[in-house]
């Protein structure tokens, strides 16, 4: 009789100092032989008959004829000339806890053998599963599952044969439990991280425990086999490990993990500041890497930018540095400014938004605010006569230009052709600049 040894952890027995104890034993003593399945029973019968403490049923096996059985015979379950699989399934076997269970099942086979003929052994308990099968001349032998069992455990014992000289038998089969042990918890003994450049960096967790507790890894979203997490950008890593069967214990949090990337451009401040007619905006970085440039960005939506200039960036250098721009031709009202920091390769990054408010009292005036074919701009004071009066849309773009006679005190312009949207009306009298602003309607 051979044995089949089903450990549902891979640690091996005597590496646990706390003794096993036996939950579950069927040795078929004491049953009278014949007790189970014998032929005939129809193809598909679905036949079924307690023996022992489990259940025997016909499963697809066909037997055909009364020296075809799946029955006791000499205090052991014997198949003969089954010709499908039949399967002896045990009740349900309660457990409690978290322990180690190893199943153990003693097969033998005689006869002349044919390379489908099988027995197999079948482990589960709620979502874990183990699977044994021992084909013709049963040369394998080994089998491992870790897990903490989230219900009952059943076995079931499986054969297959298909001729009268051939012959499985089972017996002894015992389930065994070893209480989980708070010394086989796992434990992180190192988190390294790295980053060299812009969002690649890595998280390597190193993990151990007593025994194989198939662990698993986190840094704060789905757990994985490997170790190492790469591609990773600055910020905060929640790291965390567990065994991936649930047989160590709960998940070991590893704490707060912060990686820090260089950026191409470290803003450091940012400010805007009203001056009157002009914005002044000064910045500065704590350290460059291939900054080629940062363009101004300029919005009176808050929405919709335009690059007004240019200032050119500082390359590559670990040196603080200071940048200053004004703007001379804000809008009336509210302005909006930006910095698109831009690489030598055209890789770019903005940086967050500031806002100014401009008054220019009673310089200039659109009336209506909102107009559906035509506005009126008039100035507070008259100029001279040369003067240019442009509107332009939210993206800087110039839709209409025309001169405009400052000595008059209106204009009258046509916007019925315009889309629908806001706009600005630009009015430049020899060094000065007026702008406001109005909304194009539909009918």
């Amino acid at each position: 009789m051979k044995r089949i040894l089903l450990q549902l952890s891979t640690i091996l027995l005597f590496s646990i100092s706390v003794s096993a104890q036996v939950v579950y034993s069927e040795d078929f003593s004491g049953i009278s032989d014949g007790t189970g399945l014998t032929g005939v029973i129809p193809n598909g019968g679905n036949a079924s008959v307690t023996v022992g403490q489990g259940t025997a049923n016909q499963g697809s096996g066909k037997l055909n004829a009364t020296s075809d059985w799946w029955r006791i015979e000499g205090e052991m379950m014997e198949a003969r000339d089954v010709d499908g699989t039949v399967n002896w399934v045990s009740n349900a076997i309660a457990t409690s806890g978290c322990n180690y269970y190893t199943v153990s099942v003693d097969v033998a086979e005689r006869g002349t053998m044919e390379g489908t003929d099988f027995i197999s052994v079948d482990v589960a308990s709620g979502s874990n599963a183990v699977n044994f099968m021992e084909s013709d001349d049963f040369t394998s032998a080994t089998a491992n599952l870790n897990i903490c069992p989230d219900g009952d455990i059943t076995v079931t014992v499986s054969a297959n044969n298909g001729a009268g000289s051939e012959y499985h038998t089972f017996d002894n089969v015992v389930v065994t439990a070893i209480p989980y042990v708070a010394s086989d918890d796992i434990t992180i003994a190192s988190v390294v991280e790295n980053c060299d450049s812009p969002d690649d960096g890595s998280i390597v967790i190193t993990a151990a425990s007593a025994i194989d507790c198939n662990i698993e890894y986190s840094i704060g979203g789905a757990f994985q086999s490997s170790n190492t997490f790469t591609g990773l950008v600055s910020g905060p890593y929640t790291v965390e490990v567990r065994s991936a069967d649930l047989t160590c214990g709960g998940v070991v949090s590893g704490g707060t993990v912060t990686i820090l990337c260089p950026l191409p451009v470290e803003l450091t401040s940012f400010t805007a500041t009203n001056n009157q007619k002009e914005v002044t905006l000064d910045w500065t970085t704590a350290s460059e890497l291939n900054n080629s440039h940062f363009d101004i960005e300029h919005s009176i939506d808050g929405a919709n930018f335009r690059a007004i200039d240019e200032v050119i960036g500082n390359g590559t250098t670990q040196e603080k540095q200071a940048y200053s721009y004004t703007h001379t031709t804000p809008a009336n009202g509210t302005n909006y400014y930006r910095l698109k920091q831009v690489d030598y390769d055209g890789a770019f990054e903005y940086s967050d938004i500031r806002v100014v408010e401009i008054k220019q009292a009673g310089k200039i005036v659109i009336n209506p605010s909102a107009a559906i074919a035509e506005i009126t701009v008039r100035l507070a004071e008259t100029t001279g006569d040369n003067n240019q009066i442009g509107i332009y849309d939210m993206m800087g773009r110039t839709v209409m230009m025309s001169n405009f006679d400052g000595t008059l005190d209106t204009k009258t312009i046509d916007i019925s052709n315009l889309q629908k949207g806001y706009y600005v009306v630009r009015v430049q009298a020899g060094s000065q600049i007026f702008t406001e602003r109005f909304m194009k309607m539909v009918d």
